[in-house]
């Protein structure tokens, strides 16, 4: 499954990479990748924390 994943994605990467390096500049295929990476790491942080925070809570008792 992760093999198959790989492949789909990585023929429109190539292909926005390309055009980018053709329409926009030489550094712009570069730019997108930071910028990917940024949102990626961005989400990856935030969803392990809302979900330390799901966690913390649903493991409180409460005793009437």
């Amino acid at each position: 499954m992760y093999h198959a994943v790989l492949g789909i994605t990585l023929l429109p990467a190539s292909l926005i990479a390309g055009l980018l390096y053709d329409k926009v500049n030489l550094n712009a295929p570069f730019y997108f990748c930071s910028l990917m990476a940024l949102i990626a790491s961005s989400l990856i942080t935030t969803f392990t924390v809302v979900d330390r925070i799901n966690k913390r809570n649903n493991n409180l008792t409460y005793f009437p």
